[in-house]
């Protein structure tokens, strides 16, 4: 919070916009900061809704919130590993571009990546994968 106060004076200051490299990231910086904070938010109270939906089924003795609850507490983990993940890679570099080197063993596992990489980007991207996920039978060396 005191990193975004502070993005938020510097961005109200005369000449700010002089350098737009700089104003350009600083406004990135900004904003993916603010979207980490909304999602941290919107998991908290995602969490206090469990915890008052569990406190209902407790008092009321009711079993037919279970399923709900459970519903809820899936969606909860989800996301939390998504932020999970997100947080791992948030390191310096971690924004820029990678280079993959491939190493076909015998028998030309070279073939079994496309279908290998494409599982695993769909994989965190269900609405995009219309086909059940399947991993090839031999997997390829990747370093």
């Amino acid at each position: 919070m005191k990193r975004i106060d502070e993005l938020d004076k510097s961005m109200e200051e005369p000449g700010f916009w002089d350098d737009p490299e700089t104003s350009t990231r600083l406004m990135r910086e900004s904003k993916n900061l603010k979207d980490t904070v909304e999602s941290y938010n919107k998991l908290e109270q995602e969490y206090e809704d469990i915890q008052v939906m569990i406190e209902m089924g407790y008092e009321e003795n009711d079993p037919a919130l279970v399923p709900e609850i459970r519903d809820m507490m899936d969606d909860f983990v989800e996301k939390l590993e998504t932020i999970r993940i997100q947080t791992l890679l948030s390191g310096e570099y971690d924004n820029n571009d990678a280079i993959l080197k491939l190493n076909a063993g015998a028998g030309g596992t070279e073939r079994a990546l496309p279908p290998l990489l494409s599982t695993i980007w769909t994989a965190r991207r269900p609405a995009l994968n219309p086909l059940p996920s399947r991993l090839p039978e031999k997997m390829p060396t990747v370093f």
